[in-house]
């Protein structure tokens, strides 16, 4: 096939990733690996303008843990399956010790005496399909992740990867924590916890998605809220500073309320400026235009996708101006220090 072909998006936005990832295929790997040759990265996680918004990471995480309404009856099954796999390994300490072991390429004969440890029937069913899934999701990840080496497993961080696509849903996330808990407090080669490359992730219409692993997370080492990274950067700061608000800065806002007395180390701003001057991104407002039309907003009128536009443009200002205001309302005293 043509490489430019291979990207090329139909009548509906749909690219080859976008139908690979919505709905599975055999050589999916030769895909994912054709897009990182071809310098595609973005395209995994940048582009939300297709199918309602979703990227095509968050399209892989629908088939797989919550299908989309038109799923088909085989893959909303597969997902139930998955979920309560997700549930009972997670809370099941022996299963996720097996887990680790194998996808952390162990001795053949240790995971042999984990396996024959394993009680039941469907304890050993769901770790043969939680297995399987971790390979496909870090096959996913490592393609995805500006932050994924390609080549060496010592390096790859299950958390950053995911939270450099921007989160995933509340069971993957559990279970990725409770998998790898000292991920957690692990910085990359640039210095950045998990935590902070959540912060920085693109803005998207997952917000559940991004909520879900910032929980996790923060679970896991609640002192992520209050280190900075290489760049002397507070995860809230970086968050403000890239348009994110609502439930997601509030929670953080909680962790650590005392970022909110001082400045932005990169910026020099105060926290409630960098809430103001937050940029309106693009992909995020088509992400919200076609949040509710789906498919549909191709074929909608230009008038139709103007007042669409328009609505989301307020959304996203609502937001913003409610960020500023909890600012305040938490920490009344922030315009002085900010002005000091």
């Amino acid at each position: 096939a043509s490489p430019n072909l291979l990207w090329k998006a139909n009548a509906i936005g749909w690219n080859s990733l976008h139908h690979v990832a919505a709905t599975g295929w055999q050589d999916e790997a030769w895909l994912l690996e054709k897009a990182v040759e071809t310098d595609k990265k973005d395209l995994f996680i940048s582009e939300r303008t297709h199918n309602g918004g979703h990227s095509c990471i968050s399209l892989f995480f629908r088939r797989h843990v919550d299908p989309l309404p038109w799923h088909d009856t085989q893959v909303k099954e597969a997902a139930a399956f998955l979920r309560d796999c997700l549930r009972r390994t997670t809370v099941n300490q022996r299963l996720l010790e097996l887990c680790r072991s194998i996808l952390s390429g162990s001795e053949v004969d240790q995971v042999q005496l984990q396996y024959e440890s394993i009680e039941s029937n469907e304890d050993d069913d769901a770790v043969s399909r939680l297995t399987e899934f971790s390979r496909q999701l870090n096959l996913w990840l490592r393609s995805a992740s500006r932050t994924a080496s390609q080549e060496s497993n010592e390096s790859f961080s299950l958390l950053h990867a995911l939270a450099d696509v921007g989160g995933c849903p509340a069971q993957v996330a559990e279970f990725a924590v409770a998998l790898f808990p000292e991920q957690a407090a692990t910085r990359d080669e640039n210095g950045n916890l998990p935590l902070h490359l959540l912060c920085y992730s693109e803005p998207s219409s997952d917000e559940n998605d991004c909520q879900a692993l910032l929980h996790a997370s923060l679970s896991s080492y609640p002192e992520a809220a209050h280190c900075t990274n290489r760049c002397g950067r507070l995860p809230l700061n970086i968050a403000l500073s890239s348009g994110k608000g609502g439930a997601f800065t509030k929670t953080l806002m909680y962790a650590e309320p005392r970022v909110l007395m001082g400045r932005d180390m990169f910026t020099g701003l105060p926290s409630f400026v960098l809430a103001a001057a937050a940029p309106t991104l693009n992909n995020h407002l088509h992400a919200l235009c076609t949040s509710n039309v789906g498919s549909l907003w191709h074929f909608l009128p230009p008038h139709a996708k103007q007042e669409r536009l328009q609505q989301a443009q307020s959304e996203v200002d609502a937001v913003q101006l409610n960020t500023i205001y909890e600012i305040l309302q938490f920490m009344p005293d922030a315009v002085q220090f900010g002005l000091m």
